[in-house]
């Protein structure tokens, strides 16, 4: 079989088609990136330019700057890869304005873009930064939001928007995706997860109101990237982490009856207009909403993490081809022995190969307690079987 490009690829096994190899894709991270360069990754190897205006405008100056790109080195597709992505600004416009509020030697409090209080501590290593306040307290916090979430306002297009950009992504040799926050997740991002979950029962009119407007702000906001590039997007990946170790943080009771019906109104709109690949992005264990996550339309999950209890295998013999998968390869086992990750591979990569629509990955973003050694050897076995 003639090589195919990276997108033909995708689409060959998104389709259950036979493919020259299978795809393969990683989220990497930033943390392990820096722990690899210690261990003796060599920066030349990675490095990439990446080009920005430097905001002057009728000068017309632009600087460009270099980047770290693990991809280069180990052969991989990164996920969400800058130049692959339609991105569509789905933050509040105008922004809550970046805040420092407090500072001491250990932490920061900052006022974010998105209207959030976050503590961020002072460390050497990246930690996921502490949520302290969310933008929305009452009715009246909501309906002050939502001038902030117009979606016809033109600053939600990039800037490079225009027919010849459309044209380039219709003829790009990679896979094209778009990416945008869903249902669950935005109650949570305004609302906090605590809170947001609580109100299904002590204010559910406003997490109908959230949802039913959620919906319209999707929708109106991608209609024009939608209908301009049609089946050229390759995949649409809904965020929603709604979901921890031991299952959903809402029931399936609560997702019938508050978020399915806006799941089938955005996914026929996705549908009726050319795109194929709906995957929800959720960590944690979502297998009790897969059933209705179907029902609205959704036809693919990642990245299928294995401490929560997912599995790849289980999931394709319960639903078949109605069901892609990415990721779902345990980074724990990266942690351990080569036997593991060797182990971990070979259980799964070669009968999910077989099946058809399913592209290996990590269960989440490579990690920093995955070593150089231990990684190369998890991407010389897992090439071995693409």
């Amino acid at each position: 079989m003639d090589e195919m490009t990276p997108r033909q690829r995708f689409r060959a096994v998104m389709n259950f088609e036979k493919c020259d190899r299978l795809p393969w894709y990683e989220w990497p991270g930033t943390e392990a990136t820096f722990r690899w360069i210690r261990e003796g990754l060599p920066i030349s190897e990675m490095m990439g330019q990446k080009e920005e205006p430097d905001g002057n405008g009728a000068l017309s100056h632009s600087f460009s700057y270099m980047v770290l790109d693990t991809s280069r080195y180990f052969g991989f597709e990164t996920l969400t890869a800058p130049e692959h992505m339609v991105t569509i600004d789905h933050c509040t416009i105008p922004r809550y304005f970046t805040q420092t509020l407090e500072e001491t030697p250990d932490y920061w409090i900052i006022r974010s873009v998105d209207g959030t209080k976050k503590k961020i501590m002072r460390r050497e290593t990246y930690c996921m930064p502490m949520w302290l306040e969310w933008p929305v307290k009452s009715r009246e916090d909501w309906e002050r939001l939502k001038t902030r979430l117009d979606p016809f306002d033109p600053r939600r297009y990039p800037k490079e928007w225009n027919d010849q950009y459309v044209e380039y992504l219709k003829q790009a040799p990679f896979p094209v995706e778009m990416w945008f926050n869903g249902f669950y997740a935005m109650g949570r991002t305004y609302v906090g997860t605590e809170t947001f979950t609580s109100a299904f029962y002590t204010d559910p009119d406003l997490v109908r109101d959230m949802m039913d407007f959620q919906a319209t702000f999707i929708i109106e906001s991608i209609r024009k990237a939608i209908q301009s590039l049609g089946s050229s997007i390759d995949i649409v990946v809904i965020d929603e982490d709604m979901a921890y170790k031991h299952g959903p943080h809402i029931s399936p009771k609560l997702f019938r009856e508050f978020i399915l019906p806006h799941y089938k109104k955005l996914t026929e709109f996705l549908k009726q207009n050319g795109v194929l690949n709906i995957f929800v992005d959720s960590d944690g264990n979502i297998a009790p909403l897969i059933p209705l996550l179907l029902e609205g339309g959704v036809n693919g999950l990642l990245p299928l993490e294995v401490a929560a209890g997912m599995d790849a295998l289980a999931l394709r013999r319960e639903y078949g081809r109605s069901l892609k998968l990415i990721g779902n390869l345990d980074k724990r086992a990266l942690i351990k022995s080569k036997a593991a990750i060797e182990k971990e591979i070979e259980s799964k990569v070669p009968l999910l190969k077989e099946e058809g629509g399913y592209i290996p990955m990590l269960d989440h973003v490579i990690s920093p307690d995955i070593s150089l050694d231990n990684f190369k050897h998890y991407s010389e076995c897992l090439k071995r079987l693409l």
